[in-house]
């Protein structure tokens, strides 16, 4: 494990989590750019990406992340991941994995 290389993908993979996530709440709630970015500021927009980078990316084994990581979604957003995100399956949408290669290839 090289943890310069991690870093550069734990990067890669959060820019395409969020990048689908703001996509996924214009979409799900009808927001325009005003709203999203009020989202944003709530922690909204961190709280999906959050759920979508743990499920696409960490989970399927790809890196760990850093202790740091928890501890800043707990200390600046109130977001804390229970070990059962890690373990639990959810379906994030075989057509999502099907057009990012990059979630699952890491």
């Amino acid at each position: 494990m090289c943890p310069e290389r991690d870093i550069e993908k734990i990067a890669k993979g959060w820019t395409i989590a969020m990048l689908y996530s703001k996509e996924r709440l214009k979409r799900i709630y009808d927001w325009g750019n005003d709203q999203l970015e009020e989202a944003a500021k709530g922690g909204i927009l961190v709280l999906e990406t959050v759920c979508l980078f743990v499920h696409a990316c960490v989970k399927h084994g790809q890196y760990q992340l850093p202790f740091e990581f928890w501890k800043v979604l707990h200390a600046e957003y109130g977001i804390v991941v229970y070990p059962s995100a890690l373990t639990e399956d959810i379906d994030v949408g075989s057509s999502f994995l099907a057009k990012n290669p990059l979630f699952l290839a890491g």
